[in-house]
């Protein structure tokens, strides 16, 4: 059965070509400082992302850090692509942990005089509540822009762009879709609406997502899944 719960999104895993072909390694000592390339992925360890994400209906910003920018928008809310302006969101690439706490410091110090209380749309639980600014986007992406011309960091001007290959790239989603489409059927033809409106909330909010950021789902999903889709995305009553 697939995960309902809200802080425990659909969350799938991304492997590129690279680390399909990684061989195994030991974890290295605690006091050894290892970049991405080096293949181990530790919670201090291997590359990271800092965010600029500012809201689609306010001037209200969020700046943060996360291993995997998708599952950090998946926390904050279901339907993230129409809470954030995906399109102006900025992401900063790092090859370590350290350097995405650092680069989020600067801009929360920088930002100080603008913090405000997080919007109420988002979860509370995951909203991080020294983390949201007022009227500050012109300053934090100009920031974030000169930190990574300083210091040589990947920046990703459009956050939409990255994700659109992070879906693209993922490849749990076409079995994913498909098992969540069978389990919506068998809820609706047996009797349960409660759980086949969560597995349609779900599943629609995905591709949703998808289509949000420009992935054609043509190929991605399943046709019945495309045609479910495509047809309403199957209202449950």
């Amino acid at each position: 059965m697939l995960d309902m719960s809200p802080e425990a999104p659909f969350m799938p895993t991304v492997q590129t070509g690279s680390d399909a072909h990684r061989p195994t390694m030991s974890t290295p000592a605690p006091d050894v400082d290892v970049p991405a390339e080096a293949g181990w992925r530790t919670l201090r360890r291997g590359r990271c992302f800092v965010y600029v994400l500012p809201c689609r209906e306010s001037d209200v910003l969020k700046v943060g850090f996360s291993r995997d920018p998708l599952v950090r928008l998946q926390s904050l809310h279901a339907r993230y692509f129409e809470v954030f302006d995906l399109d102006r969101a900025l992401l900063a690439e790092t090859d370590y942990v350290r350097d995405a706490r650092r680069i989020e410091l600067r801009l929360k110090q920088a930002l100080s005089g603008e913090a405000t209380p997080p919007p109420l749309v988002v979860r509370e639980a995951a909203g991080g509540r020294t983390e949201w600014f007022r009227g500050a986007w012109p300053r934090a992406a100009a920031l974030l822009e000169g930190i990574c011309d300083e210091d040589g960091h990947l920046l990703h001007p459009q956050l939409s762009a990255w994700l659109r290959v992070r879906w693209f790239r993922d490849a749990t989603l076409y079995e994913w879709s498909q098992q969540a489409l069978q389990q919506l059927e068998l809820a609706t033809f047996n009797g349960a609406p409660d759980l086949a409106r969560k597995l349609q909330r779900v599943l629609k909010n995905t591709l949703d997502a998808c289509h949000a950021v420009g992935l054609r789902l043509e190929g991605k999903v399943p046709g019945a899944v495309v045609h479910w889709y495509r047809g309403g995305a199957g209202e449950v009553g």
